[in-house]
């Protein structure tokens, strides 16, 4: 049994490393934006609500 199991999980890695490049990912959209702490504070110094 445990050598079945050793074979499904290799098979599923070689299957991974062969097929994944091709798999949909995230876009941009998700990502979040690369904002400085500092920014926030100068915001609030121009008045704006940084929220």
């Amino acid at each position: 049994m445990a050598a079945a199991g050793g074979v499904l999980l290799a098979g599923g890695g070689l299957l991974v490393a062969l097929r994944g490049h091709t798999w949909s990912a995230l876009s941009a959209r998700y990502r979040a934006p690369a904002a400085r702490p500092v920014d926030a504070w100068e915001a609030i110094d121009r008045g704006d609500d940084p929220t």
